[in-house]
This record gives structure tokens, C-alpha cells and sequence, in this order.
């Protein structure tokens, strides 16, 4: 027997308490002007104004290190969220195994789009 699936539905609030700091999560789905392509889903994390310089520094840190955990322990990790207008379950892309080493595109075109994202990242 299979173990059930686990998912987050759309419009669905996540509160998290981190180190005395109350965040809240909210998945939300933006309709797609294409018909063939799926919404687009979103998480928003909401802090106080005052504790973001803290959520940036030591909240995403560990969020980004227990995700990686999660992912070192696990090949294939199915992560799932509730399409309440189709009332199903749809699959979302936890990780993708393609980087820049193994995209196939012209040598040039490739490292014009290296250098536009490093421009764009120092800005």
C-alpha cells in the first residue's frame, strides 16, 4: 500500500515560530493567460517589518539547510498541492536535475545568459 500523499491546498495559511519570530505562510495561485500551461503557485511568507533582517539572516538559512536535508536523505521527494477547481491532487517540481553544465544551447548564447543573470544578481 502506498503512503499517503501529503499537500498544501491553495489559499492555505502555515504559521511557523522561529526563534521567538510568529512567520506565516500562504500558498496562493495566479491564473495563467495560456490555456496549456498550469497556474502558476506561489508561497508568501509574512513577518513583522521589524524581525525581516532577522527572517533574512537566519530563518531562510535554515529553511534552505533543512531542505537540503531533505533532499540528501531522499531521491526523489513528491511534493503535492490541491487544485480546488480541477478537486485534485497535482505534482510540483521540488528540484530540477538540469544546470547550466547540462543545458544544451550554442556555447555563445549560453554565456550571454551566465553573464546577463551574474549582472543582474550584483545588481
Amino acid at each position: 500500500m502506498e503512503p499517503p500523499k501529503r499537500g498544501i491546498r491553495v489559499d492555505c495559511k502555515i504559521t511557523d515560530d522561529f526563534q521567538g519570530m510568529h512567520l506565516e505562510w500562504n500558498l496562493s495561485s495566479i491564473e495563467t493567460k495560456k490555456v496549456y500551461l498550469p497556474n502558476k503557485r506561489l508561497f508568501n511568507l509574512t513577518c513583522k517589518k521589524s524581525e525581516r533582517e532577522r527572517v533574512e539572516q537566519r530563518y531562510f538559512p535554515y529553511i534552505n539547510k533543512t531542505a537540503q536535508a531533505i533532499l540528501s536523505k531522499s531521491e526523489s521527494l513528491g511534493i503535492y498541492t490541491y487544485n480546488q477547481d480541477d478537486s485534485m491532487w497535482e505534482p510540483m517540481v521540488f528540484k530540477h536535475p538540469a544546470t547550466f553544465d547540462t543545458l544544451t544551447v550554442e556555447p555563445e548564447l549560453k554565456e550571454f545568459i551566465m553573464n546577463d543573470l551574474d549582472s543582474f544578481v550584483e545588481r
